[in-house]
């Protein structure tokens, strides 16, 4: 009966998450930093350092139909599952994906969930009770509900004697905290994958870590979220990793995958080293504004930037982030581009072509405006800082040049990016 569901590979080419701004999200998924407290018995589970498996617990929340959970041989409802954000935040509407295996009644069918607003001592309100629909998708708007944990529990299915089924669970809603101070991560960490220790320029972000003489290259940051690439040179592997910090500031909750292929992926589980200072979210007020020439730039840091431009043509920078729905760049990104900018003024004949990217939510003509603005102003940005605007190109692609499905909040944040092409 059980055989793997076929998967969908994309290969992603280097580039940059742009933000291109949608108020919901799915808060429940792993690709959001939440994560599985409770499960019920399931057909399998996945282990701390392994890939997370198909009719696991944790594939309930993987925001992909690739994987679905399966409840254990001959175990009845109720399946309760607490699932944890990574934040507070304010849910009003759940969706669940019931198109699973083929066999009659698999489904599940009266489902519950409860929320609590805290972390700690949870105390759960029942917000939705409901009845799903056999091989479709079902959505259920509430009435906004502040959640930390969300409680789901499966009461029954549509028949079957063995087994019960869910493709695919979602909370969408929006942080509590919208705007929050750059995180600091700074300093030492422990993981499951061994220790890590991260060091932080701004929204620039590397490190190295001691699992197979793992070096972290290239890493961002966007509010909470830390995207970085990683390379072993024990294994000669490669992969990505996208990691979210939690709002008391004391755990990065991420998931790796090898070469950016996002159909199969690990979790990676960082809690900060003792007596390393946390850092709570904080509201932000009013971003500082930093004078760019105050920017203090790395020579190892530039050198490595220089030599990925030359020899890969393009080149991935995290932490380019802009203003809600606008092209103005944030004050937080000026180191990245600072060092950048340094590669640049290393190389007086060197020309480069800066380019926006989207995903496909939003007319064309937005798309395609916003990508070009923003482009725009980080060519502004090098322009402002002495180099010849002949050196420079922006051009806008939109949502023309997808490097992933736009199927899944994993591929359209892939294809919100900035990629700088060296131009010969």
């Amino acid at each position: 009966m059980k055989n793997s569901l076929s998967a969908f590979l994309f290969l992603v080419l280097i580039s940059q998450t742009f933000a291109q701004d949608d108020a919901r999200q799915n808060v429940a998924s792993l690709f959001s930093g939440a994560r599985i407290l409770k499960y019920p018995a399931s057909y399998t589970t996945s282990s701390s350092t392994g890939m997370v498996k198909n009719f696991s617990p944790d594939a309930l929340i993987d925001n992909s139909q690739q994987k679905i959970w399966c409840s254990y041989q001959n175990k009845s409802a109720p399946f309760v599952f607490e699932i944890e954000l990574v934040e507070t935040c304010i849910i009003s509407e759940f969706e669940f994906n019931n198109i699973v295996e083929n066999f009659a009644g698999i489904g599940a069918k009266e489902v519950m969930i409860e929320v609590s607003p805290v972390k700690k001592s949870p105390v759960f309100s029942k917000v939705l009770t409901a009845t799903l629909k056999e091989k479709d998708i079902s959505k259920f708007t509430i009435v906004p509900s502040e959640a930390r944990i969300i409680r789901l529990t499966i009461l029954s299915n549509h028949g079957h004697l063995q087994y019960t089924e869910l493709a695919e669970f979602k909370a969408w809603g929006e942080p509590k905290i919208k705007d929050i101070q750059l995180i600091q991560i700074d300093g030492h960490w422990n993981s499951n994958w061994d220790a890590l220790t991260f060091k932080q320029r701004g929204t620039l972000v590397d490190g190295n870590y001691v699992f197979n003489n793992g070096v972290i290259r290239f890493g961002g940051i966007q509010r909470n979220k830390i995207t970085y690439t990683w390379v072993e040179d024990v294994i000669k592997r490669k992969g990505s990793t996208i990691m979210f910090m939690n709002e008391e500031g004391n755990e990065l909750i991420g998931i790796w995958c090898y070469d950016n292929n996002w159909n199969e992926y690990g979790f990676w589980i960082l809690n900060r080293a003792k007596g390393i200072p946390l850092t709570p979210y904080v509201a932000d007020i009013e971003s500082s504004q930093l004078d760019i020439k105050e920017i203090k730039t790395e020579t190892s840091v530039v050198k490595e930037i220089e030599n990925e431009l030359k020899s890969q043509k393009k080149i991935v920078v995290y932490g380019i982030n802009f203003s809600f729905n606008s092209a103005e760049i944030l004050s937080e990104s000026h180191v990245v581009l600072r060092q950048i900018l340094a590669v640049l003024e290393n190389n007086p004949n060197m020309k480069i072509r800066i380019e926006g990217h989207t995903d496909d939510i939003g007319s064309d003509d937005y798309n395609n405006r916003l990508s070009l603005q923003r482009a725009e102003s980080v060519k502004k940005f090098f322009e402002n800082a002495g180099i010849n605007s002949a050196r420079l190109q922006a051009e806008g692609k939109g949502e023309t040049k997808p490097v992933a499905s736009n199927d899944s909040e994993m591929g359209r944040s892939l294809n919100r990016r900035v990629e700088i092409h060296l131009v010969e």
